[in-house]
């Protein structure tokens, strides 16, 4: 028993003492390399207020705008550090609070998207979870109008989820939620979607539902 006990309070430090290196470590140098990969990757100028690290081992990004595209107050991720042994990248708990996204369809359909850039061979990125809270997502549309056609969907709100057992799973359960709006801030109507998708045996079920939609506002897209 007493051997137990001290390998419990062995790990236990071990845990603690990466904890605080990984911490001081982010709060020296992880802004500067997070803003200089970003810029370098995707071509575009990026702002970040602060990066933190909380337990158990979660990263977070805090007042971050990618150029024109996005803005958020605070991005959250959790990496499993025993997946970096296998080659892999796993980020679990992927929380997006208050983000604005602008997109902007051009006259020639091109979106105001950045090319992803990456040299090399890089290793796979899997996401296990992702949950938006409080999101906004403007459309701009110059290909109907010369000034742009607007489309806001806000209040969105969503959770994508894996299922995690048994641990092969390819089962991922959705729940999505938004409101539209007029840009002169009338309400346009809701939506909502809650199902499934699973890519073992390709197979999904989801429940889509639209509320009070002013469908005449869509009418340039019929």
């Amino acid at each position: 028993m007493k051997n137990i006990n001290k390998i419990i309070i062995w790990v236990s430090g071990l845990i603690i003492a990466i904890f605080i290196s990984c911490g001081i470590t982010i709060a020296l140098y992880g802004k500067k390399i997070i803003v200089s990969q970003i810029e370098r990757n995707l071509k575009t100028k990026v702002s970040l207020g602060d990066i933190s690290l909380s337990l158990p081992f979660t990263i977070n990004l805090t007042d971050l705008e990618l150029g024109n595209l996005l803005k958020a107050d605070r991005i959250s991720v959790s990496p499993s550090i025993l997946s970096l042994f296998t080659g892999k990248i796993i980020l679990s708990g992927l929380t997006i609070i208050n983000p604005l996204i602008s997109l902007e369809h051009s006259p020639d359909g091109s979106l105001n998207l950045p090319k992803l850039e990456l040299k090399g061979k890089q290793p796979p990125i899997l996401l296990t979870g992702l949950v938006i809270k409080n999101g906004k997502l403007v459309f701009i549309d110059k290909k109907i109008s010369a000034e742009g056609h607007r489309i806001i969907a806000d209040k969105i709100n969503g959770r994508i989820y894996k299922v995690m057992f048994p641990p092969i799973s390819q089962n991922i359960k959705f729940e999505l939620f938004a409101s539209f709006v007029h840009p002169d801030g009338r309400a346009l109507g809701d939506a909502s979607a809650l199902g499934w998708i699973d890519f073992g045996p390709k197979d999904m079920d989801a429940n889509l539902q639209i509320k009070d939609l002013d469908i005449t506002y869509f009418a340039p897209y019929y």
